[in-house]
């Protein structure tokens, strides 16, 4: 897959149909992402406010859309 990101922590991830554009971001305690799947008209977004980082719920959500 390619990834371009666009700076300030926006990127966009996939060829083709399968794309995504997704924001993430964090400091220390806190953490987020919001991605939007074009294909299938979806918007998700996650918001942690613990050490815990919230990208691994990213990555299972790109592969549950089969990005």
């Amino acid at each position: 897959m390619i990834t371009k990101g666009y700076g300030l922590g926006v990127y966009r991830y996939g060829n083709g149909n399968n794309l995504v554009y997704y924001a993430a971001g964090g400091d220390f305690g806190v953490d987020f992402f919001s991605a939007y799947i074009p294909a299938e008209l979806i918007t998700v977004s996650a918001l942690g406010n613990s050490e815990v980082n919230t990208y691994p719920l990213l990555e299972a959500l790109l592969k549950l859309f089969d990005v």
